[in-house]
C-alpha cells in the first residue's frame, strides 16, 4: 500500500507542475478560424496530356498513324478543389494520360483520356474534354510492293553438269534477259532494296541426264528487304546434251594486215602445237583445228623477237568458223582464249639488179636492143641492221655462160630474144646473219630483147651504138630532144634517169619517182653522173 501511495504522489505532482508551466491562452489565439474546407470547383484548360504504352505498341509492330499529340493538344478538366488548396493545384495533380498498351491489331481505336488525384486533398475531378480521343494504327513498317525490271538471274549445279558429263544447250541468257520480279518490302526499307538480295537463280543440281527440263526461278526471302511474290517468266526450259572432249586439235597461225615497208617477219610460231576443246558432242565432232590470227597492222614493228598473245578461233572441216558460246578451248585442263605466238622481226635493204650487171659487146649486124627486162628487178635482204650497213652488194653465182663472172652480159652478135639467169648466192640469219626475202627464191631472170633495126629493113647502115656513159658518138647527130623534157629520177640513191614516172624497172616503193629536171639540167649537178633507162627509152646526152 505504501508504494502504491508513493507512485500516486508522484503523478500528482507531475501534473501539478505541467499545469505551471502553460503559458495562459492569448484573447486573439482564442479567437482564430479553422480552414475552410468548401468545395471551389476549378477549370483547367490546354492541359498537357500523357501518352503511354508506345514501347509496347512498336513492340507490336504497330504504330499512331499522324501525330497523337495533335489530337491531345485542346483538353479542358474542370475539377471539384477544397477552398483552402486552391491556391495550390494546377492540372499536373491530375495526371491525365491516354494509355495505348493494349492495342493489338490495326484499325481506329477510341481511346479515353484518363486521369487520378495524386492527392485525395486535392478534390474530385467534375469533367474532361474531350473525355476521348479516336486514333488511328497502322503497321509500324508496312509492306510495300515494287517492281524490279532486267533482273539478273544466277545459273547454280554447272559443275555438277559437268562432273556427271552434261551440259545445257539451250540458250539460257536469251530466256533471262528481261526477267521482271515483284517483291513485297518493308517500307523503310524500300529506298535501298535491290533486286539482288532476293538470289535469283535457276538450279540444275537435280539434272542427272540429256533431256528436257522446265526449270522454276528461284529466289530468297530476305529478313530486311521481304519476299518476292511474283517472277515474270516464272521457268525455262532447259535441253541438255551429253559433253564432249576432243583432244589433240592442232594449232596454226594465220597473218592479217601487211608487213610494212622496209621490214620482214619470218613465219610466226606458236607456243601452242594442239589445245582440246570441251562442249556438247554434236559440236565438238565437227571441229578440224584451231587457228591463231596475228594482225600484223597491231604490231610494233622493231628488229628483235616478239611474243605476242592472240586470239584462237575454231573451225570444221570446210574452214568455216564454228562460233559457240558452248565451246571451250582448253590447254591441260585450263580454259583458254588465246595463245603466244612468237615472232622473228629483221628491217630489209633493196638490191637493185639492174645495179648488178651490164651489156658487153653489139648484137648481130642489123640488130639492136629493143628492151631488157628483169625479173625481179630488185631484191630484198633481210637481217640485223649492223649486217645490212656493212653489205655493200649481194654475193652472186653468174650461172648463164653469158653473164661473166663480173656481172657483165655479152650480147656480141646475138639476135631474137635471150634470157640469161642470175643466181644470188644463197644465205641464211644463222650462218649470214642476213636471208633474201623478195623474191622467195634466189633465182633472177634477164631477158635481152633484140630485133632488127629500121635501117636494116630498109637497105640503110644501121646507127652506131651508144656510148657506155649513156653519150651518142660525135660522127651522128643525137635524135632532137625538147631540153624542158622532163626526166625523172630516185633522190634515194637512184643510178639511173627515166623518161616515165612510173618506170617497171624501179622497184614500186619508190613508185611514183619523186626526183625531176628537165633534159637541158642532164650536165648539171647531181645528175650528170645518172644513166639513161633503156627500160622505158629515156633519151641519150
Amino acid at each position: 500500500m505504501k508504494k502504491l501511495f508513493v507512485v500516486l504522489l508522484i503523478l500528482s505532482l507531475t501534473a501539478a507542475c505541467s499545469a505551471c508551466a502553460k503559458p495562459a491562452e492569448s484573447p486573439a489565439a482564442a479567437s482564430k478560424p479553422e480552414p475552410d474546407y468548401t468545395p471551389k470547383e476549378m477549370t483547367f484548360e490546354h492541359v498537357s496530356v500523357s501518352i503511354r504504352g508506345m514501347e509496347e505498341l512498336q513492340s507490336n509492330g504497330l504504330r499512331v498513324e499522324g501525330d497523337p499529340e495533335d489530337l491531345l493538344k485542346d483538353v479542358t478538366i474542370v475539377a471539384s478543389v477544397p477552398l483552402k488548396q486552391t491556391p495550390y493545384v494546377d492540372a499536373s495533380v491530375f495526371d491525365p494520360h491516354i494509355d495505348l498498351s493494349s492495342i493489338q491489331s490495326e484499325g481506329a481505336r477510341e481511346i479515353e483520356i484518363s486521369c487520378k488525384m495524386l492527392d485525395p486533398d486535392y478534390g474530385r475531378i467534375v469533367s474532361i474534354t474531350p473525355a476521348s480521343i479516336t486514333v488511328r494504327v497502322v503497321a509500324d513498317n508496312p509492306l510495300q510492293e515494287i517492281t524490279f525490271g532486267h533482273a539478273a538471274v544466277s545459273v547454280v549445279g554447272s559443275d555438277l553438269m559437268k562432273n556427271r558429263s552434261l551440259i545445257v544447250t539451250s540458250n539460257l541468257d536469251e530466256q533471262l534477259n528481261d526477267v521482271t520480279v515483284a517483291a513485297c518490302v518493308p517500307e523503310k526499307s524500300v529506298p535501298e532494296a535491290d533486286v539482288s538480295v532476293y538470289n535469283l537463280r535457276i538450279d540444275l543440281s537435280d539434272i542427272r541426264s540429256a533431256g528436257e527440263y522446265e526449270l522454276p526461278v528461284q529466289s530468297s526471302t530476305h529478313d530486311i528487304y521481304g519476299q518476292v511474290v511474283g517472277i515474270t517468266p516464272s521457268a525455262v526450259n532447259v535441253t541438255v546434251e551429253e559433253a564432249y572432249t576432243l583432244s589433240g586439235v592442232p594449232v596454226t597461225v594465220r597473218t592479217i594486215g601487211n608487213v610494212p615497208e622496209g621490214w620482214y617477219m619470218a613465219t610466226p610460231s606458236s607456243l601452242l602445237g594442239t589445245v582440246s576443246v570441251y562442249g556438247p558432242a554434236s559440236l565438238v565432232k565437227e571441229v578440224s583445228r584451231a587457228i591463231v590470227t596475228v594482225d600484223l597492222d597491231a604490231l610494233k614493228w622493231e628488229e628483235g623477237s616478239v611474243r605476242q598473245y592472240c586470239e584462237i578461233k575454231l573451225y570444221n572441216q570446210n574452214g568455216e568458223e564454228m562460233i559457240s558460246p558452248l565451246l571451250t578451248i582448253q590447254n591441260e585442263g585450263i580454259d583458254i582464249d588465246g595463245g603466244i605466238i612468237e615472232l622473228s622481226i629483221m628491217p630489209t635493204r633493196d638490191f637493185s639488179v639492174l645495179d648488178m650487171i651490164q651489156l658487153k659487146g653489139q648484137p648481130a649486124e642489123g640488130y639492136q636492143i629493143d628492151r631488157i627486162k628483169i625479173s625481179p628487178a630488185y631484191i630484198s635482204i633481210a637481217g640485223s641492221e649492223d649486217k645490212l650497213k656493212e653489205l655493200e652488194e649481194l654475193p652472186v653465182e653468174y650461172r648463164a655462160a653469158m653473164i661473166l663472172d663480173t656481172g657483165t652480159v655479152d650480147i656480141t652478135g646475138q639476135t631474137g630474144e635471150i634470157i640469161y639467169e642470175l643466181k644470188i648466192k644463197a644465205l641464211t640469219p644463222e650462218k649470214d646473219r642476213i636471208k633474201i626475202v623478195k623474191p622467195g627464191s634466189s633465182r633472177v631472170l634477164i631477158t635481152v630483147e633484140i630485133s632488127p633495126t629500121a635501117h636494116e629493113t630498109a637497105g640503110e647502115e644501121p646507127p652506131a651504138d651508144t656510148a657506155a656513159d649513156g653519150t651518142a658518138p660525135t660522127d651522128e647527130p643525137v635524135p632532137y630532144v625538147d631540153e624542158n623534157t622532163v626526166l625523172y629520177y630516185s633522190p634515194e640513191g637512184g643510178r639511173y634517169y627515166h623518161l616515165d614516172q612510173n618506170c617497171p624497172s624501179v622497184n614500186p616503193k619508190y613508185l611514183p619517182l619523186e626526183g625531176q629536171f628537165t633534159y637541158a639540167q642532164l650536165g648539171d649537178e647531181p645528175y650528170v653522173s645518172l644513166k639513161p633507162c633503156s627500160i622505158c627509152e629515156a633519151p641519150l646526152r
